[in-house]
């Protein structure tokens, strides 16, 4: 699903980008980083946190979208990783391509989001890691 227009404003400042990458810095703490690992990043929108993680850490980041606006702001705006169009729940990777996949925020926006869980453990390679952050509700929050 993508964003409305008002979301998607929020979601491409800089204040949100410093945000997410200030979070995803503290979760890469429990992961074993090396140099040239491949790394994958479900529902990149605007690319701030694939090129803070292509730059910092030199793994080589591709960063997918379902929205092909968000894919050329993140072309325009980033040199070291690739980006395209994509839906997470029919990724055009071969299997156990990726060392770390990343999904921040993303999944409480795919409708059918354990096709999106499959391709994530179809792409990832064995003893890879999965890093997943998303929304929490409560149930009675959920069903309003």
């Amino acid at each position: 699903m993508k964003l409305g227009r008002i979301e998607k404003y929020f979601m491409n400042t800089q204040k949100h980008a410093e945000h997410v990458v200030n979070r995803t810095q503290k979760l890469l703490e429990y992961v074993e980083l090396k140099e040239n690992q491949d790394f994958l990043e479900i529902g990149c929108g605007s690319g701030m946190v694939s090129k803070y993680i292509a730059e910092k850490y030199r793994l080589n980041v591709t960063g997918v979208d379902v929205d092909p606006e968000q894919i050329e702001f993140a072309k325009k705006n980033n040199s070291n990783a690739c980006f395209l169009e994509a839906d997470a729940t029919h990724l055009a990777f071969k299997d156990n391509s990726f060392d770390i996949v990343l999904s921040f925020g993303v999944m409480h926006h795919i409708y059918n989001w354990l096709d999106a869980m499959e391709e994530i453990k179809r792409v990832l390679r064995p003893k890879g890691y999965f890093i997943y952050m998303d929304l929490v509700y409560h149930e009675l929050t959920a069903k309003i």
